[in-house]
């Protein structure tokens, strides 16, 4: 029984009040860029939280083993799905942020040979440069 006690304080003080600010919005303006969007992880983490007091409080209230399994099953559900929602909008987030929007010419600054000159073309005219001369002062 202790265990219990102590697993859902900390997840209740840990996850819990985390949870709620994601899902109200409510980040600090260090982390905001960094964090995928805010409020649907905020749900992710209060369904993973859902799973500390589903499978505590039958427990502590010494209910019947029938309905302590129904409500880990439960819980283990709502975990699942708290965390297929975190991958799914993480992987969205970063998807979004490296293909960004398309335009039907090059990117700038991309394919002008004013401000990119090729290397190849470089590489050659001071290959032709360097022959010219060093054939020309050893005749």
């Amino acid at each position: 029984m202790k265990w219990q006690w102590i697993g859902l304080v900390t997840f209740s003080l840990t996850l819990l009040p985390a949870g709620l600010a994601l899902a109200a919005g409510r980040v600090p303006r260090r982390l905001r860029a960094r964090l995928a969007p805010v409020r649907p992880c905020g749900w992710a983490t209060l369904l993973v939280y859902s799973t500390a007091p589903l499978n505590a409080i039958p427990r502590l209230a010494d209910t019947s083993p029938d309905v302590v399994l129904v409500c880990t099953a439960a819980g283990s559900a709502l975990c699942i799905a708290g965390s297929l929602l975190m991958n799914i909008v993480i992987y969205r987030h970063q998807n979004r942020a490296v293909d960004g929007p398309r335009s039907a010419g090059p990117p700038t600054g991309v394919g002008r040979a004013d401000q990119h000159p090729r290397p190849d073309r470089q590489l050659s005219s001071d290959l032709e440069g360097l022959r010219k001369t060093t054939l020309g002062t050893g005749n």
